[in-house]
């Protein structure tokens, strides 16, 4: 059984994700599969979120024990990024989005590409007929770079 919570779960992954010396670091989403949740976390450089220097820490739910460590994105891709200083303003990355979406977040993020490269981009959170969405808008070219569903169920957050 579950004998700790999810927030404690995740409390216990942040902290160990530090002891280990795994700075600046921010949980992203988390999932749930039977007895254990797995926890998302991300590099932040100032108030840039780089997705691709990731850390996923599994937590047993009975006794808040670590059940794996996969450092392996972050250990391959970390480095101080050089942040783009000539970039599009928010609100012309905001008019690319659907006037019918509603803009609830945004915030400057890398993404990795199916390419192995980054991209820094405008992450909007917006909502349409009753779905969420990230939209990634390039920050330089003002191109859209992809669109993420986001989908809440039982075992946690997932995108597609």
């Amino acid at each position: 059984g579950e004998a700790i919570k999810a927030e404690e779960a995740i409390s216990n992954a942040k902290k160990i994700i530090a002891d280990i010396g795994y700075k600046n670091m921010q949980e992203t989403y988390h999932t749930k599969h039977s007895n254990m949740i797995t926890v998302n976390m991300v590099y932040k450089q100032d108030e840039t979120v780089i997705y691709p220097d990731m850390v996923k820490v599994s937590i047993f739910l009975d006794d808040g024990s670590i059940a794996g460590l996969d450092a392996e994105p972050y250990l391959h891709n970390h480095k101080e990024r050089t942040i783009p200083a000539d970039i599009i303003s928010l609100e012309e990355a905001k008019n690319t989005i659907s006037d019918k979406a509603e803009i609830r977040r945004d915030k400057l993020v890398f993404i990795p590409t199916r390419y192995g490269t980054e991209v820094f981009c405008y992450e909007i959170m917006c909502t349409l007929n009753e779905k969420d969405f990230l939209v990634y808008i390039n920050a330089v070219t003002g191109e859209e770079e992809d669109i993420l569903l986001i989908v809440e169920s039982d075992e946690g957050t997932l995108t597609l």
